[in-house]
């Protein structure tokens, strides 16, 4: 394709303010992620600077590309911007995915898949697997990229609608586990409810569950994380063959840009992430080989 093309007209890339905006707004997170990280070094923590790192690079691309010419007509410069944009989602929607299968170590679990349908203890049993998800993320992540590399670099109309196909894949299978995501919260809530109620009843005090925010209300933060990464693939999904509807900054900002940034703010409240030392044996281990 002529390097003579816009790209950042084309895909609907004009604000140079709210890109930069997004840029600043995402490194007093990745400064503070970095140093959770090392001082209580866990898996949630490693993808959730991963992310903001990302971010960090994607929105300073992306406000390069609003404001120089010279960017906006590079086809790689496009091109590096939309791949790293879209990676970046591996890592808060699998930052997400841990979190709450690290929670549900801490809470009675196998009560409530006594009282699901043996296909659906199965299928609880399976998405438990960090394995299985972080491969279904990785083939996302790898079948969006060709789909971005397929339609930037198009000679013909077979070749846009190959590429759209794949990056329709690649969103459905992220979609699909984000879906994922939201039925193990809705879970892990009944679950944490009943564990509550028992240790009430006996008299006991909670192990788990006083003193910061994220300890005692927790689950409603997962929630809220897990609805605003579902909004932000709904709209995505909702959107994956209207280019343009999708490129609008008016609808792309809240739904894509400003969810994702709530919910990563709300990995920030207190408590919310345990330590590994917090932990179950078993699930320590669990992280180790994941």
């Amino acid at each position: 394709m002529s390097s003579t093309i816009n790209y950042a007209k084309a895909y609907g890339i004009d604000s140079i303010a709210g890109a930069i905006i997004f840029t600043i707004l995402y490194i007093p997170f990745l400064a503070l992620y970095v140093f959770q990280g090392i001082r209580r070094r866990t898996r949630v923590y490693f993808s959730l600077t991963l992310f903001c790192l990302i971010r960090v690079v994607a929105f300073a691309l992306r406000s390069a590309l609003a404001g120089s010419t010279a960017a906006a007509t590079d086809e790689n410069v496009f091109i590096a911007y939309e791949v790293i944009y879209n990676i970046g989602f591996f890592g808060v929607l699998y930052s997400a995915y841990t979190l709450v299968l690290e929670r549900e170590s801490l809470v009675d679990m196998d009560t409530i898949l006594m009282y699901c349908p043996g296909p659906l203890q199965l299928i609880f049993r399976i998405t438990r697997r960090r394995s299985l998800v972080r491969i279904m993320l990785i083939v996302a992540v790898a079948i969006g990229i060709a789909g971005i590399t397929d339609i930037t670099n198009a000679k013909s109309e077979a070749d846009v609608n190959e590429g759209t196909s794949l990056r329709s894949a690649s969103v459905y299978i992220f979609l699909a586990v984000t879906c994922l995501l939201v039925v193990q919260a809705l879970a892990l809530s009944v679950a944490t409810m009943r564990t509550l109620d028992k240790e009430i009843h006996a008299g006991q005090q909670q192990s788990y569950g006083r003193g910061a925010p994220g300890e005692t209300f927790g689950i409603f933060v997962l929630l809220a994380i897990s609805a605003l990464l579902l909004a932000r693939e709904a709209f995505y999904a909702a959107t994956t063959h209207k280019t343009a509807q999708q490129t609008n900054e008016h609808l792309w900002y809240p739904l894509s840009a400003l969810t994702e940034f709530i919910a990563i703010a709300l990995f920030a409240v207190p408590g919310l992430i345990p330590a590994q030392d917090e932990l179950p044996q078993e699930e320590r281990e669990m992280n180790l080989l994941a």
